[in-house]
């Protein structure tokens, strides 16, 4: 449980320190016509995008990391694995950690 903690901990530290800026910088292109948006420029308060962030936030996203970190799916000690936290090999569908991995980067997004 420690290292999982931990683990978490690192992630959303590196995370949170990336998320003040545009995913991709056009500053410096003489061709762009738009820029991006920070991810903590836009709020949705009401109406049906709020409904579907309240869905993700409050069910979705818990659900999924629940199922992801827990003993029905080695997803999550995969990423141990590769990390070198844990020993041990892959287990489980092929697809599986890029399951975690989009999971992993919804809880980064609803987080920031």
């Amino acid at each position: 449980m420690r290292k999982k903690l931990i683990c978490f901990i690192i992630v959303f530290t590196h995370l949170a320190v990336f998320a003040q800026s545009d995913l991709v910088s056009t500053n410096n292109s003489k061709h762009a016509k738009l820029s991006g948006l920070p991810m903590d420029a836009v709020h949705f308060t009401n109406g049906f995008w709020a409904e579907r962030f309240k869905v993700c936030r409050d069910s979705m996203i818990p659900h999924l990391w629940n199922v992801y970190t827990s003993d029905i799916s080695h997803s999550f000690e995969n990423f141990k694995v590769a990390a070198g936290i844990d020993t041990g090999s892959f287990e489980g569908p092929s697809f599986h950690d890029g399951d975690f991995y989009k999971t992993l980067e919804a809880v980064a997004a609803m987080y920031a």
